[in-house]
Order: C-alpha cells, then sequence, then structure tokens
C-alpha cells in the first residue's frame, strides 16, 4: 500500500513540474494564460475616402485634409459619443442570443481618434453642411474650409496642441 502513495504523488510531482505553473495556479480561473482573447466589433467602414484627419485636439475638433489637399476644420464637441461608436473598434465584453442572433454588449473604453473621425466624417460628409471660414466657423457649420482669419482664429484657440499647429502649419 506504502508504494501506492509513493508512486501517486511522484506522477503528481512530474505533473505540476511539467506544467511550470506555480502551484495551485493551473486551475486559478484569473491567472493570465486562462484568459481568453478579446473579441472586438466590426467597423463600418466608409464607401468613399474624401477627408483625413491631419490634426486633433481630442474631443473637440479635427483639421481634415481632402484629396486636393484643401484643410477643413470639423467641431465636433457637440455631438453625442454614441454617433462615432459605429466607426471605432470597441471591445465586446459580453454576448447573448437575440430574436435575430447574437447580440452584443460593448466596452465604454475607447477614445474618438483619427480613425474614428476619418470614419464618421467620409461616411456622413455627403450630409454635412460645409462653408469657407469664419462665417462658416460662426455659423456652426459641419466642414469648414480653413482660410486665413479661421487659421488665426483656431491657432488662436487651440494652437498650444502640438498636432493642431503641425496640420495648420
Amino acid at each position: 500500500m506504502r508504494n501506492f502513495y509513493l508512486m501517486n504523488i511522484r506522477k503528481l510531482i512530474r505533473e505540476i513540474l511539467s506544467e511550470n505553473y506555480p502551484a495551485g495556479a493551473a486551475n486559478d480561473s484569473s491567472a493570465p494564460w486562462l484568459q481568453k482573447e478579446p473579441t472586438y466589433s466590426n467597423v463600418t467602414e466608409p464607401k468613399t475616402k474624401e477627408f483625413s484627419t491631419i490634426g486633433l485636439f481630442p474631443n473637440e475638433l479635427a483639421i481634415l485634409q481632402d484629396v486636393n489637399g484643401q484643410k477643413y476644420a470639423f467641431y465636433f464637441n457637440t455631438l453625442d459619443k454614441s454617433d462615432f461608436a459605429p466607426y471605432a473598434q470597441r471591445e465586446i465584453i459580453h454576448t447573448s442570443k437575440g430574436e435575430d442572433g447574437p447580440e452584443h454588449d460593448y466596452s465604454d473604453d475607447w477614445s474618438i481618434d483619427n480613425h474614428v473621425i476619418d470614419g464618421y466624417v467620409n461616411d456622413n460628409a455627403s450630409h454635412m453642411t460645409r462653408g469657407v471660414g469664419m462665417e462658416a466657423w460662426q455659423n456652426g457649420l459641419d466642414l469648414d474650409l480653413i482660410d486665413d482669419a479661421l487659421k488665426v482664429e483656431l491657432l488662436n484657440t487651440f494652437g498650444k496642441n502640438q498636432s493642431i499647429q503641425s496640420a495648420l502649419a
């Protein structure tokens, strides 16, 4: 009987040593090696790519450039963050069965960056109001072609931001 226990103990020790896990860690649900890789939402891709973001003041202003090299101010502080959600890659934190297929809950830990702005603006450009210079800026139009007067105003207001400075240089 003594050999039986000794054999089982040796077998157990060999298994533990061959796994390279700390003692008791092989089945620890919080262990990093037992965590599954996160999955992410699909991003809505616009059909056309007329604009690209070249400067960003977080959560407020983007400087865009069109395919012809013209620069536009896009003030988005008045929009809700949820308007940008389809264009952001967001982590799926929970999935459940719905009537029409899986339903996902997404993480709120994401930000409006250059890629999100590009997706939003290019997907909605045909519906956005456009104007030129200070008058368009003061009237709250969506895309304002930057002339010299608007450039000065933007630099006075947002000029401490290196990204905006570089975009308007």
